[in-house]
C-alpha cells in the first residue's frame, strides 16, 4: 500500500513539474518575440529625425531594458540546463 501511495505522489509531482518547464519555455518564447519586436520598432523609429521620432525611440528604452533582463535570465537558466 505504501508503494502505491509513493508511485502516486511520484507521478503527480513529475506532471507538475513539466507542466511548469513548459509554461517556463513559453513565456521566455513570447518575451523574446517582443523584445525583437521592440528593438525592431526602436530601429525605425530612430530613423526618423523629427523630435518627436526621438522622443519616442528614447522611451521605447523604458521598455526594452526589462526585457533585455528577462531575455539574459532566459539565456543563463537555458545554459545552466545544458551544463548542469
Amino acid at each position: 500500500m505504501v508503494s502505491i501511495v509513493s508511485t502516486s505522489t511520484v507521478t503527480t509531482t513529475t506532471t507538475t513539474t513539466a507542466g511548469l518547464i513548459s509554461v517556463a519555455n513559453i513565456m521566455g518564447i513570447i518575451a523574446t518575440v517582443c523584445l525583437i519586436g521592440m528593438l525592431a520598432t526602436k530601429e525605425l523609429v530612430s530613423a526618423n529625425t523629427s523630435t518627436g521620432g526621438r522622443a519616442i525611440s528614447r522611451a521605447m528604452n523604458i521598455a526594452i531594458v526589462p526585457f533585455i533582463l528577462v531575455f539574459s535570465l532566459v539565456v543563463v537558466v537555458k545554459l545552466i540546463e545544458i551544463l548542469g
